[in-house]
């Protein structure tokens, strides 16, 4: 009985150790061993020991539960799909950003004067054309239709 326990220990300390499985699928994996080893105790013939005729029925069990999980439950499918959707739909954001009109701030509209150009960032601004909805609240979305981006003068760290 004690070299039991000690291989149901094993047995019980190898599923939790693998880090990549999720709850869900070891908790299918420890209903397929409870459900396996129930049936291999009870069809063991009496001649032999029916706890490990369990044991040897539920860890086949568990061991084709997960294996099956891991093969439909796939996640690398599922973020491969994702990568390219997100690919496509970068590729259309930059594709409907196009500018509409550009220009220079000019300095409080007088020309920066020549011994401050050096030191003197101007600013520019830029005028974007988008095509978007954006929501608000729940229920309630804005279209967006243009972006206007101001990069304001600044001093020029040496």
């Amino acid at each position: 009985m004690k070299t039991q326990l000690i291989r149901l220990f094993v047995v019980a300390f190898f599923l939790s150790a693998c880090a990549s499985w999720k709850k869900e699928t070891l908790g299918y994996m420890g209903a397929g061993f409870i459900a396996g080893g129930t049936v291999g105790a009870m069809q063991a013939p009496r001649e032999d020991n029916s706890t490990m005729h369990g044991l040897l029925w539920g860890s086949l069990t568990a061991a084709l539960v997960g294996a099956t999980l891991i093969y439909l439950k796939d996640d690398n499918k599922k973020i491969k799909e994702q990568y390219v959707e997100l690919s496509s739909l970068r590729s259309q954001l930059k594709q409907k950003k196009s500018i509409l009109n550009q220009g220079d701030s000019h300095f409080l509209e007088k020309e920066l004067p020549p011994e401050l150009e050096g030191l003197v960032d101007p600013g520019k601004w830029f005028l974007y054309e988008i095509d978007q909805w954006k929501e608000i609240k729940k229920g309630e979305f804005v279209h967006q239709d243009k972006v206007l981006e101001v990069k304001p003068a600044r001093i020029k760290p040496h």
